[in-house]
């Protein structure tokens, strides 16, 4: 056991600064475990895909007679469901619903409280928590703790409740911020996608649905072979990287995957590679990825907005393009498009990693509006990415600030 002394979170709130140092207790001291009851004849069914973060986010109907064994933990308010098999994945969920017809799997161990309940959850979402665990769990491919060894397990609690419920309020608070940003961020990528389904035409089309005002001529179909050049690309692998400063940069299929080569502001988010005599990129090229694990990612673009710093090269398995009757955020967001996912999926090749050749990516039947058109649609997209971007680094921010707090008001 710690020693007394040591059982002070770092961070408390400013009324329990003086307070009694937190005590050790096992976990069935401060929680019922696997409370019994009896099952309703129908109700919603909660197995262990249905839980992700501290959100549930699906169920589905079940009768007790054809119900899966599983299908035991009869849920009722404020009780907390612990994931045991793959703990490190933080799946569990505190059930705060006005209802008796909810039931989960028995892959989750049942907590009823004694204390706060929020205070709980977040305790069982902390690192050093994990850690514990994963010491108590057997399996490789799928560690798993038991419910009876998870109850004697050892956390450190507040003594007076008051402190339980103040450190619960806040991570409530916390989580219920980090979801409201969670769900902008999920809203403007669906809005994304409507607008790229709406605002270029449909496969056979030639009018989209959703138009800028004042434009109103049919979009002309040409292969995107006619409206670019190709800019030549160098089997350049990870292993021409360095750290030297020799003035030349790469795009690596695998960084426009990663998403470190997509919307390229600057250069230098560019890995830098060693000093040869290659072709280089312009600002306004593009630069796909041919090849992909999976048809979704075939062609995957990435463009260089802005004029290189350094010396820029198209590295390992890309296709480069240098549009000329196409502007370059027009093209890239058109090879986002299901239309074009849909040829990429027909032409594509290969059973492991799937790929596309240059002659067939240039036969892409592409349909374009006048290049003022195809400004506004650049420009609309790329404003909408960024706010993409905005909501994600709030919520990234708040993940790292909850996960900082974790750390700290806890011992």
């Amino acid at each position: 056991m710690m020693e007394q002394k040591n059982l002070v979170p770092k961070r408390r709130f400013k009324e329990f600064q003086n307070a009694h140092a937190w005590e050790q207790r096992k976990l069935r001291r401060i929680a019922e475990f696997n409370p019994k009851a009896e099952l309703p004849e129908t109700f919603k069914y909660v197995d262990l895909e249905s839980v992700v973060g501290t959100e549930m986010i699906a169920y589905r109907e079940e009768r007790k007679a054809t119900a899966p064994s599983r299908a035991q933990r009869l849920a009722r308010q404020g009780d907390l469901f612990y994931q045991t098999v793959r703990p490190y994945q933080k799946n569990n969920y505190l059930f705060e619903k006005p209802c008796n017809n909810y039931v989960f799997s028995t892959g989750y161990a049942q907590l009823r409280p004694y204390g706060d309940g929020y205070f709980l959850l977040s305790l069982v979402q902390t690192e050093q928590f994990v850690k514990m665990v994963l010491d108590r769990c057997t399996g490789t491919s799928y560690p798993a703790i038991n419910s009876n060894d998870l109850a004697e397990m050892e956390v450190s609690v507040p003594l007076k409740g008051d402190e339980q419920i103040q450190i619960g309020k806040f991570f409530k608070n916390l989580d219920h911020l980090i979801t409201l940003h969670q769900r902008k961020l999920e809203k403007t990528k669906a809005l994304k996608s409507a607008y790229l389904s709406e605002m270029f035409p449909a496969e056979g089309e030639r009018v989209p649905k959703r138009r800028f005002a004042g434009f109103t001529q049919p979009w002309e179909q040409r292969e995107l072979g006619k409206v670019v050049d190709l800019v030549k690309s160098y089997s350049l692998s990870r292993d021409v990287e360095t750290d030297e400063d020799s003035g030349f940069r790469y795009v690596h299929y695998g960084d426009i995957h990663k998403k470190v080569a997509d919307l390229i502001e600057s250069d230098e988010q560019l890995p830098m590679i060693k000093a040869g005599d290659y072709e280089l990129l312009q600002k306004g090229d593009v630069i796909v990825a041919d090849a992909s694990e999976d048809y979704t990612g075939i062609a995957e673009p990435a463009v260089l907005l802005n004029k290189p710093s350094a010396k820029v090269v198209a590295g390992l398995h890309t296709i480069a393009m240098r549009p000329k009757e196409i502007t370059p955020l027009f093209l890239y967001y058109l090879l986002h498009t299901d239309n074009f996912k849909s040829f990429g999926t027909r032409v594509g090749t290969g059973m492991k990693v799937y790929g596309i050749t240059t002659n067939n990516l240039f036969k892409y039947p592409a349909a374009l509006p006048v290049k003022e058109e195809q400004e506004e649609i650049g420009k609309f997209f790329y404003e909408l990415d960024n706010l993409i971007t905005l909501h994600q680094r709030k919520l990234e921010k708040l993940q790292n600030l909850k996960k900082a707090y974790l750390n700290e008001m806890f011992v």
